[in-house]
């Protein structure tokens, strides 16, 4: 329970960060008071807000009658909000984490203003550089969702191949493998990333080794129990199964049964 409080209390002064820091407004400023307003209390009651709750958020003016007006931001500053939602879609998205409560307090003004100035080109962008964005993919890794080899199912005959992919991938997006699963990932350039990308590959490795169970499937991983490449093996199972004139034979005469079947029951 006191860890929660812990990430509640880390979650809104992260808030804090983002308006004053990041984003350059005060405390009192128009924008700190309409998401106040609006019930915004933590940096992930707002990394939920979409365009049209940006829109739509409003501070009280007091006119010379007294009497408060709802007041709609300006056009900067609903523009500056949208920006910095869609700039940490896209960091968390290139990550493939989300931000822990401590590491909200890593984004900066000048990453965002670099941001803004050219979304196109968001691949400059960096929380602080890269070897801190990688630090954190690779702490995460390491400390984040816990992974279980036995969560994934057994492929057993050639003719599951696309259920047990489709499975295979659901399970290593959730356990953040994906990239052993593309045949062109490279691993990365620095040392962090190549050693992700090693955990990565040896977690796939196991996956394979216990639930790999056809007779041409386990000479495959077998063939690479020296180097434990996961990514490898992966792409001569896609080789195996869809792409050899077997695999192609096979479809052909899947679609071929198919075609009788359809034709009997009509």
């Amino acid at each position: 329970m006191a860890s929660r409080r812990s990430d509640s209390d880390m979650l809104k002064a992260a808030l804090a960060h983002v308006i004053t820091i990041v984003l350059g407004y005060p405390e009192t400023s128009s924008v700190s008071i309409a998401l106040q307003t609006a019930g915004i209390i933590s940096i992930v009651d707002l990394a939920g807000l979409s365009e049209s709750d940006i829109s739509d958020l409003t501070y009280h003016v007091v006119t010379g009658t007294n009497e408060p007006v709802p007041t709609k931001l300006s056009i900067a500053e609903r523009s500056k909000l949208k920006v910095f939602i869609k700039w940490i879609a896209y960091l968390q998205t290139k990550r493939g984490a989300s931000f822990a409560p401590p590491e909200w307090q890593t984004l900066t003004s000048e990453n965002y203003d670099l941001y803004r100035a050219n979304p196109l080109e968001a691949n400059t962008i960096k929380v602080r550089t890269e070897t801190t964005e990688t630090s954190m993919a690779l702490t995460n890794f390491r400390k984040g969702v816990k992974r279980d080899v036995s969560a994934y199912i057994d492929f057993k005959e050639d003719k599951f191949w696309e259920s047990w992919k489709r499975d295979l991938f659901a399970k290593a997006r959730s356990h953040h493998t994906q990239d052993v699963l593309d045949p062109t990932y490279t691993g990365g350039t620095s040392g962090e990333e190549k050693e992700l990308f090693a955990l990565q590959q040896e977690f796939m490795y196991s996956v394979f080794i216990q639930h790999v169970l056809t007779p041409e499937g386990k000479t495959i991983v077998k063939h690479h129990s020296d180097s434990g490449d996961a990514q490898k093996i992966f792409q001569q199972l896609l080789h195996k199964y869809e792409q050899s004139p077997e695999a192609r034979l096979n479809a052909i005469e899947l679609r071929a049964k198919l075609a009788t079947f359809i034709y009997d029951e009509t």
